[in-house]
């Protein structure tokens, strides 16, 4: 009480910098950081003040989502990259604070939500750029481009239509998770091993046959079985390849 008495802090300082501070938030930490980053290193008892109701504000802003845009959410992108698999576990923290304070419905599920879109409009060109790579889907192509070119202005897009929005690229997917399409990436950097394996016939069975001649040969043997491994990966877009078109 001495200490808050001399400083003559408001109780929402003193309230946020205790209940974050034995929570050890990361996200309130970064935040705090980062409007310090822009008063610079040497800051006054009033500068420590306005630091946190800086990052209250933020806060606010963030969970207040009939306010917030795209655009908005993808600033809280960096911090998400910095917090990686505490994300979530920060919402919660963040959520439980105003949820006690009574300020505003906590809309998590948005949040994450929204997370799980601009993962999705991150990777949707490598997606692209595969399908273009092996020739195949061109509906699906123009499906994809066309979602992304809607999105090219997220001002325009409010994070409360996240669902929606994930609801329609989940289908044009086939139900893919965010993380799976690095698949496509990947795909798309081995043209040359596909091609090859895609010349192939009946290769499981050559497999077997050249098994069969390789014992005793363990080198031999592990490069095979990794040649197998990487043609089951691949086989989707090697079938497709080998499948003729009408």
């Amino acid at each position: 009480k001495i200490f808050r008495s001399y400083l003559k802090f408001q109780p929402t300082t003193y309230e946020m910098v205790t209940f974050f501070s034995k929570k050890k938030s990361v996200l309130f930490d970064s935040i705090v950081q980062d409007f310090k980053k822009v008063k610079g290193d040497y800051l006054r008892i009033e500068d420590v003040e306005g630091l946190v109701n800086d990052a209250h504000q933020f806060l606010l802003k963030l969970l207040k989502v009939e306010d917030l845009n795209l655009l908005d959410f993808t600033s809280i992108m960096d911090l998400s990259q910095q917090l990686k698999n505490r994300f979530d576990e920060e919402l919660k923290i963040v959520c439980e604070f105003f949820s006690e304070k009574k300020q505003v419905n906590i809309p998590s599920e948005i949040l994450s939500c929204t997370c799980e879109l601009l993962q999705y409009l991150d990777r949707i060109p490598q997606v692209i750029r595969c399908l273009q790579t092996y020739h195949l889907c061109a509906n699906d192509i123009d499906n994809l481009t066309n979602f992304a070119f809607g999105l090219k202005d997220p001002k325009n897009h409010k994070i409360k239509d996240s669902f929606q929005l994930v609801s329609k690229i989940k289908n044009d997917l086939g139900n893919l998770g965010a993380s799976q399409l690095d698949y496509f990436l990947a795909a798309s950097e081995v043209e040359l091993v596909v091609d090859f394996l895609a010349k192939q016939r009946d290769f499981e069975n050559q497999q077997n046959v050249i098994a069969g001649q390789l014992q005793g040969f363990p080198f031999a043997m592990d490069l095979l079985n990794n040649v197998l491994d990487v043609y089951k990966l691949l086989s989707p877009i090697i079938e497709s390849l080998k499948t003729p078109k009408l």
